[in-house]
C-alpha cells in the first residue's frame, strides 16, 4: 500500500503542474467510434456542481447547480501513452495515438455509490477523489483524471473527480473563487457520501490549485459540523495550492491534526500561483512559504 501511494505522489507531482497546449471542446466526450485492441480502458466517476450542457448529456458548463450529479466515463488510453502526458484528440480521436471516450452514463446518487463502492477482483476498492483547479474546464479535468489513473496503475481503484464550475479562463479568477465557494457544501456532502462505503485504506482527496482551497474549506465544513468519522476516513493532498497563508493557517487551525497528517506537493516556479499573487493584490500563497 505505501509502494502504491508513493508511486501515485510521484505521478501527481508530474502531471497535476503541466497544461494542454489547447483547450479541448466538449465534444471530445462523445464516444469514439472504433477501439484499439492494445489500448487500456479505465473507468472514472464524476460528481459536478456544474450545470450539464442538456438533459442527460455528457457535457457539462461553466453555470453552477445547487445539487449534485453524478457520471460514470470509460476513457480507453492510446498503447503508446506517455506517463504524465495527456495524447489529446484534435477532432475525432484515434484511439490508437490518443485518449477517447468509449464509455458513458448518468447515474442516480445511489447508484454512483454502488459504482464506487463495488468490489473488484473480490476486494473493496481504492478510493480516490480529485478535486481540479482554477481556469479548467471540464474535459480537461476528467481526461486528467484518467491520465492520472492510467499511470499510476493502482488495481481495484475507484477514481472520482469532483468537478466545480470553472469558467475555464485565466480572467476568470474572481469567478472562479465564488464558483469554489459555492460548491464547498457539496465536497463535503460528496466526502460524506462516499466515507459510509466500503473501501479499501483511506480515501485519498487530492486538491490542485484553488481545488486545494476547496478540499481544505470542506474538511474545515466537516470539522466544524462534527463529521470527525468522516475526515478519519480521508488522506489529504494538496498540489500547487492556491490559498492565502493566513487564510491557511485559519483553516489548519479548526481542522486540527489529521492522520496521517496533510501532505503538500510545492513548485517554486508555479506560474498559474504568481498570476494568483497579482490577482489578489500580491497576497503570499501557501505554496510560496514552503
Amino acid at each position: 500500500m505505501r509502494k502504491s501511494r508513493a508511486r501515485c505522489l510521484f505521478v501527481l507531482a508530474f502531471a497535476l503542474l503541466t497544461a494542454c497546449a489547447e483547450r479541448p471542446g466538449p465534444e471530445l466526450l462523445e464516444n469514439v467510434s472504433t477501439t484499439f485492441p492494445s489500448g487500456r480502458f479505465v473507468t472514472v466517476y464524476a460528481a459536478n456542481t456544474r450545470q450539464r450542457a442538456a438533459p442527460d448529456s455528457r457535457a457539462f458548463t461553466s453555470a453552477r447547480e445547487p445539487e449534485l450529479s453524478y457520471d460514470e466515463y470509460t476513457i480507453s488510453i492510446p498503447p503508446g501513452h506517455v506517463p504524465g502526458k495527456i495524447e489529446w484528440p484534435e477532432h475525432q480521436s484515434d484511439p490508437a495515438r490518443q485518449f477517447g471516450v468509449v464509455g458513458h452514463r448518468v447515474l442516480d446518487r445511489a447508484g454512483f455509490e454502488r459504482q464506487v463502492s463495488k468490489r473488484r477482483g473480490g476486494h473493496p476498492p481504492d478510493i480516490g477523489v480529485f478535486v481540479h483547479g482554477y481556469n479548467t474546464n471540464y474535459q480537461e479535468a476528467l481526461f486528467r483524471l484518467a491520465q492520472m489513473t492510467a499511470d499510476a496503475s493502482v488495481e481495484h481503484g475507484a477514481p472520482i473527480l469532483f468537478s466545480w464550475p470553472s469558467q475555464g479562463s485565466v480572467a476568470g479568477y474572481v469567478a472562479d473563487k465564488d464558483a469554489a465557494t459555492f460548491s464547498r457544501d457539496q465536497l463535503a456532502l460528496l466526502l460524506t457520501s462516499i466515507a459510509r462505503t466500503e473501501s479499501r485504506g483511506k480515501i485519498t482527496v487530492v486538491g490542485h490549485s484553488m481545488g486545494a482551497w476547496l478540499t481544505t474549506e470542506a474538511i474545515r465544513q466537516l470539522r466544524l459540523t462534527e463529521k470527525n468519522a468522516v475526515i478519519a476516513r480521508l488522506q489529504v493532498i494538496l498540489a500547487a495550492p492556491d490559498i492565502d497563508v493566513d487564510v491557511f493557517k485559519a483553516q489548519v487551525g479548526v481542522i486540527g491534526p489529521l492522520s496521517p497528517p496533510m501532505t503538500i506537493l510545492v513548485s517554486q516556479d508555479d506560474l498559474a500561483l504568481r498570476a494568483s499573487e497579482l490577482l489578489t493584490g500580491e497576497r503570499q500563497r501557501l505554496e510560496r512559504r514552503i
